[in-house]
């Protein structure tokens, strides 16, 4: 004859657990633990009747069973915060993004719900980057059978402006001596509705004594003015009111392009790092790598580009670098200047 099952002593388990909810961050996982094991062993009518028992609510018991679940959390106890909504929060990340928040030092004791809110943000916006820029690819293999030009979602573009100077030291100064200069009315009349996708981000160096023609020629490509970044330069140029030491990057928007989450925006003041040695016109490394980190995924193309090649990038203009092998795509009519070439793809 089989034994009748023993009643568990649920006062004994619930000061247990009581106890040991008393006892940081520790105790929570050790409660949760328990709460989890308690709850595999009874019986829906006899959990309830427990949960009456404990110092806290059902719905608090429940965060406490996912968190007594998830190993993860015990593994890493030195890492936990000691806040049990934060610690459910934790619980329910996937194996992968928990070791990658914990690999950014995103997980700490100190951190709180407000900064897996922030979290969460950035993982939905990039995977609305994510998406925009598989839409964007879907649409770019139809547009190449047909023979058309492709669609980027990024544009950056540092365009040869023609500066009126006075005097003859500023004539041997000006960029008329490296390379064409283009004046803002031709700038504006290049046909970049051609290259931009309906949602289409537009990175366009300026500098200061060029920035109302720069505004005018973001607005004629289509774009909405949203905001610059400030390029602080090692050395102080030429200038009439001031010796200019910094360029200006305009950020220009058309449609649904994605900002970055609130969180992970960079700095305003891009920086040319110690070894960094600019040529002429040249642009600092880092407002490139803020844009792959801002678009990583989407097609992006990178006007009157300079060598050497980019990964990830097409790149259009009389200097663009053309890697061996590399395949072409006829540019707009517009687009065509003395000794430019169509835009180069790279590995986009």
């Amino acid at each position: 004859m089989t034994a009748p099952a023993k009643t568990p002593d649920l006062d004994k388990i619930a000061a247990r657990i009581a106890k040991a909810w008393l006892r940081g961050v520790k105790g929570i996982l050790d409660a949760g633990a328990l709460l989890a094991k308690t709850r595999g062993e009874l019986a829906d009518d006899q959990w309830t009747e427990l949960v009456v028992l404990l110092p806290f609510g059902p719905r608090h018991a429940s965060r406490l069973v996912r968190i007594g679940k998830c190993d993860l959390l015990r593994t890493h106890v030195s890492f936990m915060p000691s806040d049990i909504f934060t610690l459910d929060r934790l619980a329910a990340l996937s194996p992968e993004r928990f070791a990658e928040l914990l690999e950014a030092d995103a997980i700490n004791p100190s951190m709180d719900r407000g900064d897996l809110d922030t979290v969460a943000k950035a993982d939905a916006r990039a995977d609305k980057e994510r998406d925009l820029g598989a839409r964007t690819a879907a649409a770019n293999a139809e547009l190449e059978e047909r023979g058309k030009l492709r669609k980027y979602n990024v544009i950056y573009a540092d365009p040869p402006w023609r500066f009126e100077t006075f005097s003859g030291k500023g004539q041997r100064k000006s960029a008329d001596n490296h390379y064409p200069t283009m004046a803002a009315a031709e700038i504006s009349a290049l046909d970049i509705a051609g290259l931009s996708a309906p949602d289409c981000v537009l990175f366009l160096w300026a500098t200061a004594p060029m920035l109302p023609e720069a505004l005018e020629v973001l607005g004629a490509w289509g774009f909405v003015y949203k905001s610059q970044f400030v390029w602080r330069k090692k050395k102080a140029a030429t200038g009439f009111w001031n010796r200019n030491r910094h360029e200006l990057l305009l950020i220009g928007k058309m449609g649904a392009i994605p900002a970055p989450a609130p969180g992970y925006q960079v700095d305003s003041v891009l920086e040319t790092a110690e070894d960094e040695i600019l040529k002429h016109s040249e642009k600092p490394a880092s407002a490139r790598a803020m844009i792959e980190a801002y678009f990583p995924t989407v097609p992006r193309i990178e006007l009157f580009a300079r060598p050497p090649p980019a990964a990830g990038w097409d790149m259009w203009g009389n200097e663009a670098p053309t890697a061996a092998g590399e395949a072409e795509v006829d540019a707009p009519a517009e687009l065509e200047l003395e000794g430019a070439e169509s835009p180069a793809q790279g590995a986009v």
